[in-house]
């Protein structure tokens, strides 16, 4: 205790107070409450009638006692758990908060302290809060009369400012803890008041300062209640009587700096104990009966030896580094604190602790004999971070409660040298998270632990750390006490041996995530468990030996991360792959049982064979880098991972194991450099006979070229060529011994088990299909297997995985096809299927029979099935009572496999399979395979992850393998070994090829396609070319091994059914030959290629160069090329004779056929698409997304649309740098139907960029709902002839180019059509001047658009001439035009006259019937329009020597109009034989102008008068 501390308790005298008197203090509340008359309260116990109770946030002057006032101010009041607090806690249910008032904390001052009752007192100030702070110390340092003050466990305050107590779960007030008191204060007559005052909790996790409560208590009283030990021995009695408990209960010894010991001499019965002091308290007992201590409430701040003289010290906090002893754990009901709680000594056979809950310190059990008929225990609750310690203590009995549990967080449990404990409760460890400080269990040097069987798994989510000669036994069944719970992780393990420590676990090792086990340097855990439940990791230097079994598959050796896992007698590492890291170490320890480790094997450490006997190592050994070596006793490793073999030490071996079929054939072993194997069968059984060195020679059937046929091949039937003298059956391994080039021919499929060809020279290999079932072995000769194209077959298994979507599958029928062409089941045919196993009842249609009954499609409304067996009609009955089309079904769940016996042998090149009720019941993924004896398949086709249209049709596969190759498991290539390419070849199928380096012959010439010659799943493979020293050949390896010359023109095409990527495409070359996809991996490869859609269906790609593309389609495809930002596919030439969608794509051309449209997609968000190419052609280019589109290049196509994702801003722009002339449509309904496709999802508007010097010439152009908006510094022109539509009512839809700073031109005539036309609405807006020739836009019949300055042309009604004029139709438009140009109004007259002022005697609507573009003149003044009109006689001349006149019949300023006549007479004579005819010599064709010759043979002399009239039905 600190010198404040001690000077204070030194100063109280010893008295004896029977009841508090309120004249000694001064009591508040805050935040009122209830507290109960006859009920102490306080650490200076105060009935709860005489402690005031004001309410609210801010008091001003509330009265205390007499002149005594209290002012106080806070942010707010709140009330803890007020319904949950009862007692003396209840003095802590409520308090002022902690937030800021003002700019400061909360303030309390009293004023006017009685100087006489109050001449020296103390102050007790009350804290609590609702939320717990992070740090140790919860409470912020309060301020009393300017000066700062703290407090430690069980002390009064010293000056400070560090923070100080402990938010309890349960409120009981108790010094140090959540009450501060604060002595030596004084009361004067000049300074009577007190002030208190307590910061602003502005981060609340770094501590509170919330006030629940103060008493003002005078010196006097707190004497009655203290007392300072000064002699080594004392008694309780002793100089003072503390009162029982409802009297003065507070209780303060100060013990001082040496060990003092207190006699109990009397009932002590106390509320509150402090005990404070540097040296160690003993309670000692009289022996009277009765004479005992009892408190509720116990601070210990010093040693203390509570064995004796005690009944009960309620709840205790302990200070850290002190210590509490005790013989009986009922002695306590709660310990807080980080000090320490020891139960010692024997009699504990009975002792439970069930109520005791520590929080943050330490119980110790020492010397106790753990014992109890009843199950007697140490039981306890942690809630933060304590421990328990087992010292020097056991458990006798086979009671059923637990030794110990560390519930809640990050508390320990330590088990001392030689002690034990037993694990039996359930969940022992708490569920605190495996993060940060964890719960531990220790056991030191030779302690044991037994978890027993709880009747459930108990978890343990903490770490057990053990030390030397430490037994651990798990449980004998899966429900035991110690089932780690949570992965620990590398720098804390859930298992952990001491550096240099050896210790065990037995029994079961069970845990329900990945278990990390920790043996630190020259540490060894000895695992005899049985391993169960999930994954293991070692960490560590030290070692750790498993020699238990797992019974589950999942329970795996994962990972070694450092140091050793060793598997030694009986051990086992589970299933899984192992990765054996840089640092770690496994080891093999061979013994009576075998250890077979066939785990895939992984990293860059050791494994090492160590001890006598063998082990097998018979796992994945691919992905191991690190070194594997035989440092004792024998290895075993199956044939071909020998070479992972690093070392084997001097009397060690590696034994290699030939399976049956393996030993059929030769074999030679490929260990490191120095190392000889022994061959052994797979039960271990050495193998002598055909083995020397590293190479097994198998005793096999051996052919050789003896007896040859006509035409100098060999036939393999032949049995004089096969050194047993008879052909080899399907189980035989054979050999072939070449001496010169020979051809063998296969009258019929044949499959052995192993072949060996050895020797030198060419093998040709032709006729039928050969499959090995085991392993191909090809030395010293090259290969020739000549592609003869597909092989006919009797058997085809189409097997179903995965569907588009639907839970089952729907297929109507599956059809063969050679050539493009149907192929007839024939007669025979039978079908049976995974279910049934046999040919299904021809009786419902949703069995396997509808594959092939020609039931499909639109096959009717009635359609007769049939039954190809004997081809007679089946009688279904179907669901619904009807067959028809899409319902006709093979209906059936993942996975499925359909088998179709054909009655005569077939061939085919592809497949059709047609949906049924919707294509999500199509498979996404399956196979087809074909056979000749229903035994052994070849494949045919296979596709996994497909996505097709979810719509009824059919779908058209080529077959990918065709059935024509040589087929094996394991191809291995010796040296010597080689292909002959020259030819082609049909490419070897293997499942794993073994050896590198092959020879492959090509031709002397550029191959014309490319050459497949192997298909296999293995990497990397490496081969030698013949003759390619200029470099023109190009191996690829990507699953199919295939040779091209990449310089080689291509045409490549594909024809496309559903979604799929671009290399997955069946490529074929211009002879329909198969292309493998994984020729495009090489970027030299640039063909041309032609896709052709038969649905609608997104072709994806990666970034791609290619030459020239075509895209066609069917009349069901629509394609879609699609890449992504950084995923372009650059072309030639884009030449689209469908409709198409595409994106990411840079071609140096477009052309779009007739009829077509191209939609471009360029997406939207930030960034611009630029194509610099010119795009040509007579379709339609579509623009698609909310980016912007820049048109570098020419374009010449008649049409543009503007699509999909317009916005008023800086979205949906396209960009023109090149002139222009053609039609951009913007509507929706116009648009629409130009993008055939409708990828371009017009929304009505558009923005279109005009960059300077670029000239659009707007031919034709539409809107609707949004405006079209042109934007740049280029020109726009609208010429004559011009067409402009608003598709909508919508205010917003109109042209707008206000924005052009270039120039806008209207020339001629232009026309428009507006929905639901309305005076003043603008139809193209712009800021531009606007000619004056150029004001007015034809609108329809009754509007037109008038130039407005800074507003552009805007809408009027046309107006409207006096009812008797005839006119109608376009002249009737043409005369109220002129009539809004010049501002007439409604009835304005029309007259017709000539040029000169002469009025016409027909009417103005004959005129301008007869006549167009005549001059039309308007008159404000009058309001009056007059068409000028001058018709007549313009030349009249004789010709062919006066017997003929030639006359020129003109209407001046105009023209003719349609279907108008005009003819030639004469009121003297009729005039017969006029003849229209055209221009003479040296005249010209002019509008308005007709000739026409009149014969003239009268008398000179007499008169002839002449007119021209012109007609126009009956209107002259």
């Amino acid at each position: 205790m600190g010198k404040l501390a001690k000077t204070a308790l030194a100063a109280l005298a010893a008295t004896v107070l029977a009841v508090s008197a309120w004249a000694e203090h001064l009591s508040v509340k805050f935040n009122g409450g209830d507290l109960a008359t006859g009920m102490m309260y306080g650490v200076y116990p105060v009935d709860g009638s005489e402690w005031k109770k004001p309410s609210g946030k801010t008091q001003t002057d509330y009265a205390l006692s007499g002149n005594t006032k209290l002012t106080f101010a806070s942010s707010a009041v709140w009330a803890l758990w007020r319904s949950g607090i009862s007692g003396a806690d209840a003095v802590l249910d409520a308090y002022l908060d902690d937030g800021s008032v003002d700019d400061h904390g909360t303030t309390i001052t009293v004023s006017g302290l009685d100087t006489t009752a109050f001449a020296k007192y103390s102050v007790v100030i009350y804290m609590a809060t609702d939320t717990t702070p992070s740090v140790a110390r919860h409470f912020l340092s309060p301020t009393v009369n300017g000066q700062n003050y703290t407090s430690a466990f069980g002390e009064v305050a010293q000056v400070g400012d560090a923070n100080w107590g402990s938010r309890r779960v349960y409120q009981r007030p108790q010094l140090g803890v959540n009450c501060l008191l604060v002595p030596g204060l004084t009361a004067t007559e000049g300074e009577n008041t007190l002030t208190i005052s307590v910061p602003v909790a502005s981060n609340r996790s770094q501590g509170r300062a919330c006030i629940s409560a103060i008493q003002i208590v005078s010196e006097e009283a707190w004497k009655r209640a203290s007392r300072t030990l000064s002699k080594d021995e004392e008694a309780w009695s002793e100089g003072w009587s503390p009162a029982v408990p409802d009297a003065v209960t507070m209780v303060s010894l100060g013990v001082g700096d040496t060990p003092k010991t207190l006699t109990i001499d009397d009932a002590a019965s106390v509320l509150s104990l402090a005990i404070a002091g540097e040296g160690k308290l003993t309670f000692a007992t009289d022996g009277t009966d009765g004479h005992m201590l009892a408190t509720e409430t116990t601070v210990v701040g010093t040693d203390v030896d509570a064995t004796a003289g005690v009944a009960s010290l309620g709840t205790v906090t302990i200070a850290e580094g002190k210590t509490l002893t005790l013989g009986d754990a009922s002695l306590l009901s709660l310990v807080e604190g980080k000090g320490t709680v020891e139960l010692k000594g024997v009699g504990l056979s009975d002792l439970r602790y069930d109520s005791l809950v520590a929080q943050g310190g330490t119980v110790r059990v020492l010397n106790a004999d753990i014992a109890g008929a009843n199950g007697a225990m140490l039981y306890g609750h942690f809630a933060t971070a304590g421990q328990f310690v087992v010292d020097n203590s056991t458990r006798q009995d086979s009671a059923t409660s637990n030794l110990i549990a560390l519930h809640n967080t990050k508390a320990s449990l330590t088990v001392k040298a030689g002690s034990n404990v037993e694990l039996k409760l359930r969940d022992f460890g708490g569920w605190s998270s495996f993060a940060g400080d964890v719960v531990k269990l220790t056991l030191e040097e030779n302690a044991t632990a037994t978890a027993e069987d709880v009747g459930n798994k108990g978890c343990f989510a903490g770490q057990l750390v053990l030390k030397d000669g430490v037994l651990v036994t798990g449980g004998t069944s899966d429900n035991y006490a110690l089932d780690f719970w949570q992965s620990g992780s590398e720098a804390v393990p859930n298992i952990l041996v001491k550096e240099g420590c050896t210790a065990t676990y037995a029994g079961q090792l069970w845990s329900n995530a990945t278990l990390y086990i920790g043996a630190e340097k020259g540490a060894t855990l000895n695992v005899t468990a049985k391993t169960k439940q999930n994954d293991y990791v070692k960490v560590g230097e030290g070692t750790v030996v498993f020699s238990g079994t797992s019974d589950r598959p999942a329970a795996t050796i994962t990972t070694v991360k450092a140091g050793t896992v060793r598997i030694a007698e009986g051990g086992t590492v589970g299933l899984g792959a192992v990765v054996v890291e840089e640092k770690g170490r496994l080891e093999l320890e061979g013994a009576d049982s075998i250890p077979a480790i066939a785990n895939a094997l992984s990293g860059a450490g050791v494994v090492a064979k160590v001890g006598a006997g063998t082990a097998l190592l018979t796992g994945d050994l691919s992905g191991f880098t690190g070194e594997i070596s035989v440092q004792e006793g024998a290895l075993r490793v199956p044939a071909g991972k020998e070479g992972k073999v690093t070392a084997v030490a001097e009397g060690a071996t590696l034994e290699v194991i030939l399976t049956e079929a393996q030993q059929k054939c030769d074999y030679t072993a490929t260990p490191q450099s120095g190392i000889t194997v022994t061959f052994v069968k797979e039960d271990g059984m050495v193998i002598s006979e055909g083995a020397s060195g590293n190479t097994y020679t198998a005793p096999l059937n051996a052919w050789s070229p003896k007896v040859a046929e006509a035409d100098g091949t060999y036939l393999w039937g032949n049995a004089g060529n096969w050194s047993k003298g008879e052909v080899p059956a399907v189980e035989d391994s054979v050999r072939i011994d070449l001496v010169e080039d020979a051809t063998l021919t296969l009258g019929a499929d044949v499959s052995v088990a192993n072949l060996s060809i050895a020797g030198k020279g060419k093998f040709t290999i032709a006729g039928a299909r050969l499959a090995v079932a085991g392993q191909l072995t090809v030395t010293g000769v090259t290969l020739a297997v000549p592609d003869e194209g597909v092989k006919p077959f009797s058997y085809l298994r189409l097997t179903l995985s995965q569907t588009q979507g639907n839970a089952k599958f729907g297929i109507a029928e599956f059809i063969l096809t050679e050539k493009g062409e149907k192929v007839s089941w024939p007669l025979g045919t039978t079908i049976s299927d995974n279910d049934n196993g046999t040919e299904p009842g021809w009786t419902h249609n949703e069995q396997v029979n509808a594959l092939i009954d020609s039931v499909y499609g639109d096959s009717g409304a009635a359609p007769k099935p049939i039954n190809p067996k004997e081809n007679t009609a089946a009688s279904y009955t179907a669901p619904g009572g009807y067959v028809s089309e899409k319902y006709n079904k093979w209906m059936v769940s993942p996975t499925a496999t359909a088998i179709i016996h054909l009655g005569q042998k077939v061939t085919a090149d592809g497949y059709t399979m047609w949906s049924s009720d919707g294509g999500d019941r199509m498979p996404k993924t399956w196979t087809v395979e074909v056979s000749n004896d229903g035994s052994t398949w070849w494949p045919f086709d296979a596709h996994s992850g497909v996505l097709g249209a979810t719509t009824w049709k059919a779908y058209d596969y080529a077959a990918q393998f065709g059935n024509r190759r040589m087929k094996v498991k394991t191809l291995s290539l010796a040296e010597g070994a080689g292909f002959d390419l020259a030819q082609g070849m049909a490419p070897i199928m293997a499942n794993a090829v073994v050896g590198t380096g092959a020879t492959l012959y090509l031709p002397e010439g550029d191959l014309a396609k490319s050459v497949p010659f192997l298909i296999a799943p293995t990497a990397g493979l490496t081969f030698t070319f013949a003759n390619n020293a200029d470099g023109r050949y190009v191996l690829h390896d990507n699953g199919t091994y295939l040779v091209y010359t990449p310089l080689t023109p291509f045409n490549l095409t594909a024809t496309v059914s559903g979604n799929a990527n671009w290399t997955a495409l069946p490529w074929k070359d211009a002879e329909g030959n198969d292309i493998p996809a994984g020729i495009w991996d090489n970027a030299a490869f640039t063909p041309d290629v032609t896709l052709t859609f038969t649905n609608k269906a997104t072709i994806s790609y990666t970034t791609r160069t290619v030459g020239n593309v075509t895209i066609s389609a069917d009349s069901k495809g629509v394609g879609t090329l699609s890449g992504s930002t950084t995923n372009t596919l650059t072309a030639k030439t884009l030449t689209v004779d469908h409709n198409a969608l595409v994106n990411a794509i840079a071609p140096e051309k477009v052309v779009i056929a007739k009829d077509v449209s191209l939609t471009a997609d360029i997406g939207t968000g930030a960034g611009d698409t630029v194509w610099t190419c010119p795009i040509e052609g007579e379709g339609t280019l579509v623009k698609r997304g909310s980016r912007k589109l820049t048109l570098k290049g020419k374009v010449t196509l008649p049409t543009l649309v503007n699509g999909y994702g317009y916005s008023s801003g800086s979205g949906n722009i396209v960009a023109l740098e090149q002139d222009y002339t053609g039609a951009i449509f913007f509507s929706e309904a116009v648009s629409d139907a130009k993008d055939a496709n409708n990828d371009g999802q017009s929304s009505g508007g558009g923005r279109v960029e005009i960059t300077s010097g670029a000239t659009l010439t707007l031919t034709e152009a539409d809107v609707d709902k949004y405006d079209a908006v042109f934007t740049g510094a280029g020109d726009l022109v609208l010429p004559a002839g011009a067409k402009l539509s608003v598709r909508s009512g919508s205010e917003t839809a109109c042209f707008n180019a206000s924005a052009l700073t270039g120039t806008l031109s209207v020339v001629g005539a232009v026309s428009a059509t507006v929905a639901e036309p309305v005076a003043g609405r603008t139809l193209l807006k712009c800021a531009v001047p606007i000619a004056e020739q150029a004001a007015l836009l034809n609108v329809g019949a009754d509007w037109y658009a008038k130039a407005e300055a800074d507003m552009g042309y805007v809408l009027a009604a046309l107006p409207t001439p006096a009812e008797d004029t005839g006119l109608e139709g376009e002249a009737l438009r043409a005369v109220r035009l002129v009539a809004a140009k010049r501002g007439l109004i409604d009835g304005f007259e029309v007259t017709a006259k000539t040029s000169a002022g002469t009025a016409l005697s027909v009417t103005p609507a004959d005129v301008l019937a007869c006549f167009t573009g005549l001059p039309l003149e308007a008159s404000a003044e009058d309001n009056s329009v007059t068409v000028r009109c001058d018709f007549g006689i313009a030349d009249l001349r004789p010709i062919e020597n006066g017997t003929a006149l030639l006359l020129k019949a003109q209407v001046h300023n105009g023209n003719y109009a349609e279907g108008i006549q005009v003819e030639v007479v004469s009121p003297d004579i009729e005039l017969t034989d006029v003849t229209p005819i055209n221009p003479p010599t040296g005249e010209v064709a002019e509008a308005g102008v007709r000739w026409f010759r009149i014969p003239y043979a009268q008398d000179a002399t007499a008169p002839l008068r002449l007119k021209v009239k012109a007609t126009k039905a009956t209107t002259p």
